[in-house]
């Protein structure tokens, strides 16, 4: 999916969310067309919370690397899901809370142990949170 058609997918998705969970969310949903690495990690969207207020940013070249040519459906599917797991970050930091944080924290310990599988993508990666390197992730 090119990142106009990427754009415009993620326009869509944001639309559908209820406008008052985007309360505070004053830079509101970005996209950028980089990828994006946190380690061994791709990311492939960010809730970011700084003095420039809190937004949400999705990858266009993260979601590439992992998905790579598969259907529009399988990208609206994956966008949809980040959609919802940013936002969930959001509405945490309202409630004054990080569990989701919290979650992901023990997930990629549990991974790095070997206990954690993760999710195969028709693009031929796996993540857990995201596409590892080692594993046929690496940059290009």
């Amino acid at each position: 999916m090119d990142l106009e058609a990427f754009t415009a997918l993620a326009h869509r998705l944001v639309d559908e969310v209820p406008p008052e969970l985007c309360r505070e969310l004053s830079g509101g949903f970005l996209v950028c067309p980089e990828e994006l690495w946190d380690g061994r990690y791709v990311i492939l969207g960010q809730y970011i919370q700084d003095n420039l207020g809190s937004r949400v940013v999705f990858y266009h070249g993260s979601f590439r690397a992992v998905l790579g040519d598969a259907p529009a459906e399988v990208w609206e599917e994956e966008l949809r899901e980040t959609v919802f797991h940013e936002m969930r970050h959001h509405v945490e930091r309202l409630c004054g809370t990080d569990e989701l944080a919290e979650e992901e924290l023990r997930a990629r310990a549990l991974e790095e142990r070997g206990a954690l599988r993760r999710r195969r993508f028709p693009g031929g990666g796996r993540r857990r949170k995201g596409l590892r390197r080692d594993e046929g992730g690496e940059k290009s």
